[in-house]
């Protein structure tokens, strides 16, 4: 996909960020609905932007199985373990809000799902990209999800916006998720919740059949942007972070309090076993 530029300092990244957000005045005075924006980072630019399910994964079958598989692991070994406590179920559930509800938190314990992690915060995108010392040898990259509002699912609402109106296995098309935030729950508690919260977490879900092809390898999301183009079409667009200015960019965003321990709160030994467990049933289908 089109790269529009590189991303070399802080203060930059702000006046990009800035930019991005002016483009919703356009939108506003044409009286078209705005797309809103969410950022993503990851720390190699080589890397597609896949969900974790599928890297790897010969086919859609393969995925199927495979995301099957883990949940089901996911769901036992919480079971098993005596951790179901750690887990934040609605109640009373409406539809199939716990099967996504045990997806979202998945996500967060960095177990293998069809999600893809988007954020509010752009600082928190850019945190990703550069928080491994392991990759400051290779190029991050920075992506910026347009969203339309047509594809925005949320907790409740009217029928077409209500995700738990229907399973994960059956969503059509790009769905933008927005869930909402208990008030009431234990952050500490409930860590996977805790962490979405903290990282202002939004996600992506495709279909099996789309969710083995990148994202920025997806023709009709990576349309360069304008304010003209249909406004229900999602956009996405990709910054380079030269591997060079990674390790500075991790110091001046911890100097603003954008640092792991304010963002993962803390690590489960418990849960990090389950994740490799699940990483391992994920790799046993490729």
């Amino acid at each position: 996909m089109l790269v529009q530029g590189a991303i070399t300092s802080l203060e930059q990244f702000l006046q990009i960020v800035d930019a991005i957000r002016l483009r919703r005045v356009p939108l506003g005075f044409m009286g078209l609905p705005m797309r809103w924006e969410f950022y993503r980072g990851q720390a190699d630019a080589c890397w597609a932007v896949t969900p974790g399910i599928t890297r790897e994964l010969p086919d859609v079958q393969a995925v199927r199985n495979a995301d099957a598989a883990v949940m089901s692991h996911f769901r036992q070994r919480m079971t098993e373990m005596d951790r179901l406590d750690r887990l934040h179920f609605w109640q009373p559930p409406r539809g199939f809000q716990d099967d996504w509800s045990l997806y979202f938190q998945a996500q967060h314990y960095r177990i293998p799902t069809r999600l893809l992690d988007w954020s509010g915060k752009p600082e928190v995108a850019l945190f990703f990209a550069v928080e491994q010392p392991q990759y400051d040898e290779s190029d991050g990259a920075f992506y910026v999800y347009y969203n339309p509002p047509s594809h925005l699912k949320i907790d409740g609402g009217a029928q077409y916006q209500d995700f738990a109106a229907v399973p994960p296995t059956d969503v059509t098309g790009t769905w933008f998720l927005n869930p909402a935030f208990d008030a009431n729950r234990d952050r500490e508690g409930t860590l996977a919740e805790g962490r979405r919260l903290t990282q202002y977490g939004k996600f992506t879900l495709q279909p099996y059949d789309r969710c083995l092809q990148g994202l920025d390898k997806q023709a009709d999301i990576i349309l360069p942007y304008n304010e003209t183009m249909d406004s229900d079409i999602p956009v996405m667009e990709k910054w380079i972070i030269p591997a060079p200015v990674k390790a500075q960019l991790r110091l001046d965003l911890a100097a603003r309090e954008w640092y792991g321990e304010a963002l993962y709160l803390y690590e489960d030994p418990f849960i990090n076993e389950i994740q490799a467990e699940c990483l391992a049933l994920r790799n046993s289908f490729c």
